[in-house]
């Protein structure tokens, strides 16, 4: 994270292709061709709509400070893809293909704190950042069900990485999530998260395909926007921010998201060669065990 500031994006994938509807027993499931791809962020099209039932409804991010666990739940509403093997969308840009699903596919998310990074801007102003990675357990930290039959169409988990935006590479832990504090007042200014994570597919998944961008299969999560944080004790985002700022940790929090899944796209995101992966684990871990401030 050093010298350099982390968008904060989450990460979401999107499925595409040719549809069958089946019998009314069974799941309406994608079935993506071999070329069909979900969109990337440049396209002017999400891959994936996601949301979390709605702005205002109440707290479907939840971040337990006790176990250091965070969780986003939520629904896929719609898809959007091209395929060059389909003479209706063929290219990603301009293409407008897409399918309703019906009904939405569930989503859940899960991640763990690495730690709580505090970045000097200057003039009072700071980057708090918080770097989450996978979960320590044996299931998948990302997974799409379809709630018909209860199958589990994509399956994803956290990629330690170097993130390319143009402007200067940036380590990763799988998922980074940027305020922007003003010291001065306590206040976040932007009043939002900014958030940038990456995913690995399981290449095992139904939808895989729709994510594979010639160096993997890997998909980004963009959040469109985030509201109604709460600390559970009628504290808000400057009361969770002020927080982390003073103690270096990261309180329990309440919040609600819209956001745009996308397929990475080549080149933007590496995972760092054995030797480089060494060092960006044992940089996560001092980052684990201390606040830095910068």
């Amino acid at each position: 994270m050093q010298g350099s500031r982390v968008r904060f994006a989450l990460i979401v994938i999107g499925s595409a292709g040719s549809v069958i509807a089946s019998g009314a027993a069974q799941a309406v499931q994608f079935t993506p061709t071999a070329t069909a791809r979900a969109h990337t962020a440049t396209s002017g099209q999400p891959g994936v709509e996601y949301n979390t039932s709605g702005i205002g409804v109440g707290g479907q991010i939840q971040y337990d400070s006790g176990t250091q666990k965070l969780t986003v739940s939520g629904v896929v509403d719609v898809v959007n893809y091209f395929d060059p093997g389909n003479g209706g969308c063929p290219t990603d840009l301009g293409s407008n293909c897409g399918y309703n699903t019906a009904p939405d596919l569930d989503l859940v998310m899960d991640a763990v704190l690495v730690g709580v990074d505090v970045e000097t801007l200057g003039f009072g102003f700071y980057n708090i950042i918080a770097n989450f990675a996978s979960s320590p357990n044996a299931a998948p930290d990302v997974i799409w069900t379809d709630p018909t039959d209860a199958s589990q169409v994509l399956r994803a988990n956290w990629a330690a990485g170097i993130y390319n935006d143009g402007f200067g590479a940036t380590f990763t832990p799988g998922l980074s999530a940027v305020v922007l504090y003003d010291s001065n007042t306590g206040t976040a200014t932007l009043n939002l998260a900014d958030t940038r994570g990456f995913l690995g597919v399981d290449t095992t998944s139904l939808y895989a395909s729709l994510f594979e961008n010639g160096d993997g299969n890997y998909f980004a999560l963009d959040i469109g926007s985030a509201a109604d944080f709460s600390d559970g004790a009628s504290g808000n985002l400057d009361d969770i921010i002020t927080a982390a700022f003073q103690t270096g940790e990261l309180p329990s929090f309440t919040a609600e998201i819209n956001a745009q899944l996308f397929r990475v796209q080549t080149g933007s995101f590496q995972v760092p060669e054995p030797a480089s992966g060494l060092l960006l684990a044992l940089g996560l871990s001092v980052l684990g065990l201390q606040r830095r401030r910068r």
